[in-house]
């Protein structure tokens, strides 16, 4: 019932529901072959590579693999955080953003996030999130 709740809530569609959990569950499958270790305080530590393939994770590396995870599902995404304390992955369906927990973004929350300094992964530094 838990995990239905962003359905019967309203927040997605039953398509949407559908492929995030079958994303989610290739995910879990991910994790679950590839162990790694939590590192604190390590700042090369900034794609999946790290969690694949040195065992080594941190919310950056973390947030990549979950990219990688979505990109091969055909799933919109991005990695947002501030370089310093926190990433997270953000990724688009039809109802708009959404991030962990299935949680919607409004339009404001987008703009507010697109005029803060953060970056949107390593690799799109100054992009801007469409909404």
């Amino acid at each position: 019932e838990k995990a239905l709740a962003p359905y019967f809530e309203g927040r997605m569609s039953m398509k949407t529901y559908e492929k995030m959990y079958r994303t989610n569950n290739f995910l879990n499958y991910v994790h679950s072959k590839y162990k790694s270790n939590g590192v604190v305080g390590d700042k090369n530590l900034k794609s999946a590579y790290d969690v694949l393939f040195r065992g080594k994770a941190d919310c950056d590396s973390l947030e990549q693999v979950k990219s990688l995870v979505y990109d091969l599902a055909g799933i919109d995404n991005v990695v947002v955080g501030d370089g310093v304390t926190h990433a997270v992955l953000m990724f688009k369906v039809d109802e708009g953003w959404m991030g962990t927990g299935s949680r919607a973004y409004t339009k404001s929350e987008i703009d507010s996030i697109n005029s803060n300094n953060v970056y949107l992964s390593y690799t799109q530094k100054g992009a801007k999130i469409s909404y």
